[in-house]
């Protein structure tokens, strides 16, 4: 009941002042003193809490690793300390993973930390905590270019308290490093266009989107041939501006762009001095982007993504508990009629002029979203690049609201206020028991003990999803000994397994040949052993059991 009354009450505000008129400013006089201090005051205190609630607990919160994290962090260790992954290849462009692929810019990007800090639950996090701090920074600075003061501040303190944003900054899902330097280049490129530098920089940063995740293969060429078009049109398209940005961003993306050809068409292998462009064991997830030329055909393709991304949308929800916490949604479940409001009033502003105003980067950002949509069924990790144009949308709604009632917009923002305490008191106390089975929570520890407390064989459950890849991370063996040991249940599927490499065996606990020297398996499936006679080691999720052992 409190989700849709918060929904109702927040179409209410919007809805409410669309009939009220605008308020005129008293004065062309720039702020009194005392206004720019509250402002300032507004704006650090935004910042503070946006900044306190992705570092409170970082690195415990999310308990355990998730598989993403596990693979991409021994990935990235592997090639600081042994110049090759997991899978053998020296400093690829794209990671062979677990034979589909993960995206490379996370793991480089992920090296000085690991450096630092050796591998573990912080340091494979702490690029998207790095890049989600920044970015609370950059999307003010961006906004307050394209809309000034109010609209950047209300886009900081939406942004700050969002519950998507906090979630993909507190652990290391590396897709969710793509919105950040999209961000970071769509800045670089406004300041461009209003005449300072930074142009070029954006070009590049835009070429390495393409190694952060696969929807920039469509999302980063699309956008900025819109933003092309559009630039034409206004006569402000400068040849020489062109021609230097589209070379930069082609040598950027010439890696990325063989590294498509080699998977669609087939090719070995490259291997260009100590860089690799690898084929993968399995077929390439970009294809998945293509799915409108499937067999289903165009229009029932079509039709089908779109109907999904309504859903995402209305619901703010994929089912994965770690995208979204039921009830919180990606927005909060009253942000889409608040982006609702922001879309309109900026219709509303084209309609008024014919000039172009750099804060339709914004606009062609989520067009170019909605098209990838269209072209692939999504779930929030795919539409991720949706979701900071819709929180600006939001900001220019809660603006819209304040420029008519200050007493309405105040309302809208208490209403934020408390649902983001809600979350936040939910994050902290109740998710952590939801969340920890899914990052298989104290299986490290387990690890460990089992391999601590034997030299012999060491059998791990295959409840855990691709085993493998915790063994390599906990325990950090070299990669030629993995590559030398290891056997596949099946070398060439999308999510390829290993049976068992060097002393560690991979199996259901109901398969597992007793007379072991050590085995892990879930707290369910201890039925299945004689306990009596030998050591059990519990923890929170795991058994430990060392056979003989008193």
């Amino acid at each position: 009941m409190k989700y849709t009354l918060s929904f109702l009450f927040a179409v209410f505000i919007v809805l409410a002042a669309a009939f009220l008129p605008r308020r005129q400013p008293n004065s062309t006089k720039p702020p009194a003193r005392g206004h720019s201090r509250l402002y300032f005051g507004a704006l650090l205190l935004a910042f503070a809490a946006g900044a306190a609630v992705r570092l409170f607990r970082f690195g415990a919160l999310p308990g355990g690793i998730f598989i993403d994290e596990a693979v991409i962090g021994y990935d990235a260790y592997a090639l600081l300390h042994y110049g090759i992954d997991h899978n053998g290849f020296s400093y690829p462009v794209h990671l062979a993973s677990f034979g589909s692929g993960q995206h490379a810019l996370y793991a480089y990007l992920s090296m000085p930390f690991i450096a630092v800090l050796g591998l573990n639950a912080v340091s494979v996090r702490l690029v998207n905590l790095v890049f989600g701090l920044l970015s609370l920074g950059v999307f003010y600075l961006l906004v307050l270019r394209t809309d000034g003061r109010k609209t950047a501040l209300a886009a900081l303190f939406l942004l700050a308290v969002n519950p998507w944003h906090i979630m993909i900054s507190r652990w290391g899902l590396e897709c969710n490093l793509f919105p950040a330097v999209f961000l970071l280049a769509t800045w670089l490129l406004v300041r461009a266009l209003q005449g300072e530098r930074g142009g070029w920089a954006a070009m590049l940063l835009y070429g390495l989107s393409l190694y952060a995740y696969g929807t920039a293969y469509f999302v980063v060429p699309v956008f900025l041939l819109m933003l092309a078009g559009c630039l034409g049109l206004h006569r402000r398209l400068k040849v020489r501006a062109v021609l230097g940005g589209g070379a930069i961003l082609l040598a950027a993306g010439l890696p990325v762009g063989l590294y498509v050809m080699v998977n669609a068409l087939g090719w070995n292998t490259l291997q260009i001095g100590g860089i690799t462009i690898p084929r993968l064991p399995a077929a390439a997830r970009f294809t998945q982007v293509f799915s409108p030329f499937s067999g289903a055909g165009l229009s029932a393709s079509l039709a089908g993504n779109a109907a999904a991304l309504a859903r995402l949308l209305a619901f703010q929800t994929d089912g994965d508990l770690w995208n979204a916490i039921p009830g919180f949604g990606s927005l909060y479940l009253f942000g889409l009629p608040l982006a609702a409001g922001g879309l309109w009033a900026c219709l509303q502003e084209m309609r008024t002029g014919r000039a172009f105003r750099v804060r339709s980067v914004f606009l062609l950002w989520l067009a170019a979203g909605i098209l990838l949509a269209l072209a692939m069924p999504v779930n929030i990790n795919r539409a991720n690049i949706l979701f900071l144009p819709l929180i600006y949308l939001a900001a220019r709604g809660l603006i819209f609201v304040w420029d008519r009632s200050k007493l309405l917009a105040g309302g809208l923002v208490l209403l934020c206020l408390v649902w983001f305490g809600l979350f936040v008191n939910a994050y902290f106390t109740v998710y952590p028991q939801q969340i920890g089975a899914a990052f298989n929570e104290s299986l490290g520890e387990a690890i460990r003990e089992a391999s601590d407390h034997t030299d012999g064989t060491v059998y791990i459950t295959k409840e855990v999803h691709l085993p493998y890849a915790y063994v390599l991370f906990y325990e950090q063996p070299p990669p030629y000994e993995f590559l030398n040991t290891v056997t596949y249940v099946d070398a060439e599927a999308e999510f390829r397994d290993a049976a068992s490499f060097g002393r560690y065996r991979f199996a259901a606990a109901v398969d597992m040949p007793r007379g072991a020297g050590a085995y892990v398996i879930g707290k369910r499936e201890a039925v299945q052993f004689d306990l009596a006679g030998g050591r059990v080691i519990s923890t929170r999720l795991f058994n430990v059991l060392i056979p003989g052992a008193e």
